[in-house]
């Protein structure tokens, strides 16, 4: 099941940036391919329960996409996915509301902890 989530998951990491940053695509962009495998990493690693159900989750936002957008939520463009997650962050079902906030504030976490590590001074600490 986990090889079948990869997809999935890129894709969310790149609709959540494309958004936080403002942008279209984000082929060139910094940390972005670093923020997705951080995500995977901590899915795969959380408490087997958890970790479980959110894949399941997430399995299951890639395939309910396509009543939405005639395709499974990896395989649609930018405007597609974005409008997808935006179904699932007013969802009146908590648990679709959980789902979308766990990937757009850990993405960005991720992301920016990635470029805030780069940018700061070579030699010293990020605090």
């Amino acid at each position: 099941m986990r090889p079948r989530v990869r997809p999935v998951i890129d894709s969310l990491v790149d609709t959540v940036l494309c958004a936080e940053l403002g942008r279209e695509e984000l082929s060139g962009e910094r940390f972005v391919d670093e923020t997705a495998a951080m995500l995977h990493h901590k899915l795969e690693h959380m408490p087997e329960l958890f970790g479980l159900g959110m894949l399941g989750v997430t399995l299951a936002f890639d395939t309910t996409a396509r009543a939405r957008g005639g395709r499974p939520f990896r395989k649609q463009d930018l405007a597609g996915r974005q409008r997808c997650l935006d179904a699932w962050k007013r969802s009146p079902i908590g648990l679709f509301r959980s789902f979308t906030q766990f990937y757009e504030k850990m993405g960005t976490f991720v992301y920016y902890s990635h470029v805030e590590e780069a940018d700061a001074p070579h030699g010293h600490e990020v605090s």
